[in-house]
């Protein structure tokens, strides 16, 4: 009778026969191919692991880039945010080339940078920067700043721009003259070479005899092909002296020969 067993019990027969004959045959062959083989599997699983291992750094590097929070100042900005907000409190000159201190609540409640006069390289690797033709914080027009998505030093306080600001969020602005609210009112996209925006009626028919903002900084996340724009209105202030529609340079001046009372 046909049985599993029956041909269980002749394979197990015959196989160590085989094998015998075969190491007869080849003994020495066979041990070091045998060797090499394992050796080859071996650095070839482990150069799989080490792959797969950078594989998924690499996500989650990329990951953290596109949807982690905007990077929080660092110990030395912090530093210079903690100068800023005494020298605002106490009524004494902010640090040279600094204008003001901006806060956007939406990107986080630890997230503020020093306004530096100027969009060059320089300003913008250490905080905002302030366009030098427009108006001036808390004054009528249009005031108009640029700040870092991405950059090859990793300052990028705007990273998580556009998604984490939506219309009614608020941007702060504080300055020797006084605390400016405004309003986020519109966003878009434009093309780097859209200079319009920077026009005192924000290139989009705004009242230009309003005391307006507008924020630009680079899109996508890690290019420069386009831009995006923040639009908003003033909505609240607390002023400490007149806010003229002369530069920030010369207002900065001014408070250096005239300071303010205590905040």
């Amino acid at each position: 009778m046909f049985s599993f067993e029956s041909i269980k019990g002749t394979a197990l027969s015959i196989e160590p026969q085989e094998t015998q004959s075969l190491a007869t045959s080849r003994p020495a062959g066979k041990t070091r191919g045998q060797g090499a083989g394992r050796a080859v599997r071996g650095l070839l699983m482990l150069l799989g692991e080490l792959l797969t291992g950078a594989g998924l750094v690499a996500v989650l590097a990329v990951a953290w880039l596109m949807w982690g929070q905007s990077p929080l100042p660092t110990v030395a900005q912090q530093h210079t945010n903690q100068v800023i907000q005494q020298a605002l409190r106490a009524g004494h000159p902010l640090p040279v080339g600094v204008l003001a201190l901006i806060r956007i609540p939406a990107l986080g409640s630890s997230w503020q940078y020093p306004l530096y006069q100027g969009v060059s390289a320089a300003e913008l690797s250490k905080g905002l920067g302030h366009y030098p033709s427009s108006a001036a914080a808390g004054a009528i027009g249009n005031f108009a700043l640029a700040g870092h998505r991405s950059s090859d030093s990793g300052f990028e306080p705007m990273a998580d721009l556009p998604s984490a600001i939506r219309v009614g969020d608020k941007i702060l602005v504080d300055t020797a003259d006084g605390d400016f609210t405004y309003t986020v009112t519109a966003t878009e996209q434009t093309a780097p070479g859209d200079v319009r925006v920077l026009r005192p009626d924000q290139g989009r028919g705004a009242d230009p005899a309003d005391h307006l903002i507008t924020i630009t900084t680079c899109t996508p996340r890690f290019g420069s092909s386009g831009r995006f724009i923040v639009f908003g209105r003033l909505t609240g202030s607390v002023s400490l002296a007149p806010v003229a529609a002369a530069s920030p340079a010369a207002r900065a001046g001014a408070a250096a020969t005239s300071p303010i009372g205590k905040k």
